[in-house]
């Protein structure tokens, strides 16, 4: 288990403080005004799956304090305590050792823990993060970030590198216990290294991006994979009270390996060969008066294949079975909705629902956050409407 004590000792004394519960500092440039965001936020994120196994519950609740630091830069400190369930796996379930070892009870699947996390923003193009996976989960580990861009005139550049865990299941964040050794194995985690490119015209505009992976975890099997994306939009529409976006997107990733069993040494995380996926997406956003709001729809075309896979890619002694290949072409869609309303002029409400869907496979969140801002000044809501819980940095404007 990594040394963590004093980097939890640090965000604990930090948080115990008047200003504690909730995020982001903006400070105003040029100015000696302090000025201290405070955000808390509850998600709840459900995807559909077998029982015990890819089947997730999970419930978030964030609270965290970003507080000035020299000039333009900020520093935030928070805490996340976070729950997963993922129900009792079936007797006969390909789980752990139990399809050699006979058949027995397998305990539910579930864990509990709180993440800690220290972010500082010396810019506006520059955040480096250092944290935590929840402590209390069967596998911890320390997580880390730092994302950079650059803009030049109409185009964006953008680098990011990132060690974080891989939620997709109970086993690939928290990892598990076998039923019938005892042993223990999971906890993924990727490092990932990320470029974008995005360039910005009168009503429309192009984007890119790609990168490369290595996923390791406990006891694990080791697997690398590979990434990249190409789109366009337009804007028909723009207007203060509504702004409409139609965009069209290419998406392609590949993993070395099958990692998405849940026996002893496999990782239970989707992880298909080949995926193409091609879609099409309109969102709208907008403000009225204190409210903002941001609608969004979008449908796609995919390709996914699938290899054998051990079951059990680093205990040959247990067997050499494999899981059967698969290839499948299928429709899927997802939306997401989400508003901000300003009760006062430093404080605001926000709601968000999100959904994915495909012929196999269904996930859906539902967030609700408050932002409170601790000084005088005049704070709107943000448009479109900033979630807290799940946003990636990297992509931010």
């Amino acid at each position: 288990m990594p040394p963590t004590a004093p980097f939890i000792r640090i965000l604990l004394i930090a948080l115990i403080s008047p200003v504690s519960g909730y995020a982001i500092a903006q400070i105003p440039p040029n100015t000696k005004e302090i000025k201290v965001l405070t955000i808390a936020a509850y998600q709840l994120r459900a995807r559909t799956g077998d029982t015990g196994l890819s089947r997730l519950d999970e419930n978030i609740f964030d609270i965290s304090t970003t507080l000035p630091a020299w000039q333009e830069s900020q520093i935030r400190l928070g805490i996340t305590p976070t729950t997963l369930n993922a129900g009792r796996p079936a007797l006969d379930a390909r789980f752990g050792t139990t399809p050699t070892s006979g058949t027995r009870a397998i305990p539910e699947q579930e864990a509990q823990g709180t993440a800690l996390q220290l972010a500082v923003m010396p810019t506006r193009n520059l955040h480096l993060q250092l944290g935590t996976t929840p402590l209390g989960f069967a596998i911890d580990d320390i997580t880390g970030a730092i994302f950079w861009r650059h803009n030049s005139g109409i185009q964006q550049f953008r680098i990011g590198m990132e060690h974080r865990a891989v939620t997709d299941s109970v086993l690939s964040y928290a990892g598990t216990h076998d039923p019938a050794t005892g042993l223990l194995w999971g906890g993924i985690r990727q490092s990932r290294l990320r470029l974008a490119w995005s360039a910005g015209f009168t009503g429309w505009g192009l984007y890119a991006g790609g990168g490369v992976s290595r996923f390791n975890g406990h006891h694990v099997a080791s697997n690398r994979n590979w990434e990249g994306s190409f789109g366009s939009y337009h804007l028909p529409i723009t207007h203060p009270a509504a702004t409409v976006v139609v965009a069209t997107n290419l998406t392609a990733f590949g993993y070395d390996h099958n990692q998405s069993l849940f026996t002893l040494g496999q990782g239970g995380y989707f992880s298909p060969q080949t995926f193409r996926r091609m879609s099409v997406s309109t969102s709208m956003e907008g403000r009225h008066n204190s409210f903002s709001y941001f609608i969004q729809a979008d449908i796609g075309w995919q390709r996914v294949r699938e290899d054998n896979a051990l079951w059990f890619p680093l205990d040959s002694s247990l067997g050499n079975q494999t899981s059967g290949s698969s290839a499948s072409r299928q429709w899927g869609g997802g939306g997401r909705m989400s508003g901000e309303y300003s009760f006062s002029k430093n404080s605001s409400l926000g709601l968000s629902a999100t959904l994915n869907r495909v012929s196999t496979f269904t996930e859906h969140t539902l967030q609700i956050y408050l932002r409170h801002w601790f000084n005088n000044a005049n704070h709107p809501a943000f448009t479109p409407p900033r979630p807290e819980i799940g946003r990636d940095l990297f992509n931010e404007p």
